[in-house]
C-alpha cells in the first residue's frame, strides 16, 4: 500500500487513528443523534437488495457493516485505510465470525477483481481521496452488473437559513464541543465544517451524479436527509449493453 500513500490519505490515517477507540460516542451526539440513524437508512437499502457479498469501503469503526450484517445474511469485507480504525472495527463485529473479512487498503486503488460485489458502499470517504471521479470509478469497477453502489457522506442544507444554522454549528459550536474531549477531537472540529463546504463547492451533488453516472451506473434519486445534513447517493450498475 505505500505506493498508494497520498497527502489526503496521511491526513486520514492521522486524524482517525487518533480517534479509532472513542469515534463512535462523540460522533452520534455530535452528529445531533442523526449518525446511527443516516447508517440505518443506508443499510436497509442495501438490504433490500439481500446482496451476498458486501464490500464496506472506509468501514471505520464497522458500523455501518453491522447495521447491514443485522438486515440480510451476505458476508461484508470490511475495507479501511487505517489500522487503528480496523482493529477498532474487528472488536465491534466479533461475533459475526467468518461473515466479516477484514482489509487494510486504499479507496483509489482497491485490491479486488472487477465484478466482485453485490454491493459496494462507502461513507465518509471522497473528501480525503485525491481524484473523486476515479475513486467512485474505482470502486464502481468491483460492482457486479445490476448490483450497487452506494455512499452516505455530510451534506450542506440547501435551505439557506438551515445552512447559516449549520455553518454556526459546524464551525463553532462543534468547534468548541470536540475541543473538550482530546487533542484528536480537537483536531477534527478544526477543519470538519470547512472541509464540508469546500467538497461540495468543488463536487456538487450535480457532479458527483455525474461521476456516478460516467463509471457506468443508472444514478437513483439522492437522498438528502436531516435537512440536507446528510447526503446518500447510490445508483445500479448498467449491463454492456446498457441495461441494469
Amino acid at each position: 500500500m505505500a505506493a498508494e500513500i497520498t497527502g489526503r490519505i496521511k491526513q486520514a490515517q492521522a486524524i482517525f487513528g487518533g480517534i479509532a477507540d472513542d469515534y463512535d460516542r462523540p460522533a452520534q451526539l455530535f452528529g445531533l443523534l442523526r449518525y446511527r440513524f443516516w447508517q440505518r437508512e443506508l443499510a436497509a437499502m442495501i438490504a433490500e437488495r439481500k446482496p451476498a457479498w458486501v464490500l464496506d469501503m472506509c468501514t471505520g469503526t464497522g458500523s455501518i457493516a453491522a447495521e447491514i450484517a443485522q438486515r440480510c445474511a451476505g458476508r461484508i469485507v470490511a475495507v479501511d485505510v487505517t489500522r487503528a480504525m480496523l482493529t477498532r472495527a474487528r472488536r465491534n463485529l466479533v461475533l459475526l465470525g467468518e461473515r466479516t473479512i477484514f482489509l487494510q487498503a486504499a479507496a483509489q486503488c482497491p485490491p479486488f477483481c472487477d465484478n466482485a460485489f453485490d454491493v459496494v458502499v462507502f461513507s465518509y470517504l471522497l473528501r480525503y481521496v485525491d481524484d473523486v471521479p476515479g475513486t467512485i470509478a474505482a470502486l464502481g469497477r468491483l460492482v457486479k452488473p445490476g448490483g450497487m453502489l452506494a455512499s452516505l457522506e455530510f451534506g450542506v442544507p440547501p435551505d439557506p437559513i438551515l445552512r447559516a444554522l449549520w455553518t454556526v454549528y459546524t464551525r463553532v459550536l462543534l468547534r468548541a464541543g470536540l475541543s473538550l474531549l482530546s487533542p484528536g477531537w480537537r483536531r477534527v472540529g478544526g477543519f470538519l465544517g470547512h472541509s464540508i463546504a469546500d467538497f461540495y463547492r468543488r463536487h456538487p451533488i450535480s457532479a458527483l451524479e455525474g461521476y456516478f453516472q460516467a463509471a457506468g451506473f443508472k444514478v437513483h434519486p439522492t437522498r438528502r436527509l436531516s435537512a440536507g445534513g446528510g447526503v446518500i447517493m447510490s445508483g445500479t450498475k448498467l449491463a454492456a449493453g446498457g441495461e441494469p
